[in-house]
């Protein structure tokens, strides 16, 4: 799978060098593309990656999974992964299983984790508070094993991407909000595949906008409630986001993601948008679908600034 033209932006951007920006897709391929899903675990090979399941809250669908790499190299560099779905309770983070297990292979320490969604109990608040109290987890974990805290990368798909970069700014969020936590695990930074970065953009055809309940909320409310939860109205955030989008992608298009890094660039944030050649929305996390140098390499550079 090629990769096409990638948007760069270094931090202390500016709008004259956001605006300068363009995303370049090459033509379409002349075959047509066959979508690929990713394999279960079952259908993987058996690898030396340890999987430990940890409930981190009292409700069933508070926990997630750990994947421990062999790597002899510590203290691990630190994943928190989200699974998409449309913030629905009919997916969950089964998802993200061989990814998770591929990047551990690669060395890294991923937190795989579930979360309430729309159907299962993920009313506003509640879903953003379980993603937020998911990764605060890690604090707990840290104690039992060497991960790196000092530079957690958070990676979500699709609707996991929007919780993803939500956690990069949680931090500018009010005492005031119910989104609010006092003591938290900071992030170095995010990384999309696919991700959902405006509640506002009719992605999947109205859950967005279920998801804050903006139906009920005053004109005034609900552009407080996007600046507590959009991560495009959340910016600036100060931390350096990756977006990867795939060419084919009809579910949440490249657009959506370029639309996001102009205008992180704009408010000086770092960020990058990379586009794969021929790719739909779910080879994105099929790990055997592209080169995971690409999200090596993302993550490097996240840690390294």
């Amino acid at each position: 799978m090629a990769l096409l033209a990638v948007g760069l932006g270094a931090c202390g951007g500016s709008g004259r060098e956001s605006s300068s920006a363009q995303q370049v897709l090459s033509p379409t391929p002349a075959q047509p593309f066959t979508p690929t899903l990713a394999p279960t675990l079952a259908e993987l090979p058996q690898t030396s990656v340890e999987v430990i399941a940890f409930q981190w809250g009292e409700e069933a669908l508070q926990w997630g999974e750990l994947y421990l790499p062999a790597s002899a190299q510590e203290p691990w560099p630190t994943l928190v992964m989200i699974h998409g779905g449309c913030w629905q309770a009919s997916y969950t983070l089964s998802l993200q299983a061989a990814l998770s297990k591929a990047l551990a292979e690669r060395g890294y320490a991923v937190w795989n984790i579930e979360y309430r969604s729309l159907g299962s109990g993920g009313k506003w608040p509640v879903m953003f508070q379980d993603v937020a109290a998911a990764t605060d987890y890690l604090a707990e974990l840290s104690e039992f094993y060497p991960l790196n805290m000092d530079a957690i990368v958070a990676m979500g798909h699709s609707a996991g991407g929007h919780l993803a970069l939500w956690l990069a700014g949680r931090e500018k969020i009010a005492a005031d909000s119910a989104l609010y936590f006092e003591d938290f695990v900071s992030i170095k930074g995010t990384i999309t595949l696919g991700g959902i970065a405006d509640l506002q953009s009719g992605a999947c055809a109205g859950a967005a906008s279920a998801i804050i309940e903006s139906a009920v909320l005053s004109e005034a409310d609900l552009k407080t409630r996007l600046t507590n939860t959009s991560p495009i109205n959340m910016l600036p955030v100060g931390k350096p986001t990756v977006l990867i989008s795939g060419q084919r992608d009809g579910i949440v298009p490249p657009e959506l993601s370029q639309a996001y890094y102009l205008a992180a660039l704009a408010e000086g944030d770092s960020s990058e948008h990379i586009v794969l050649e021929g790719a739909g929305h779910f080879e994105l996390i099929n790990p055997q679908a592209f080169d995971l140098t690409i999200i090596d390499e993302a993550i490097e550079r996240i840690s390294g600034q």
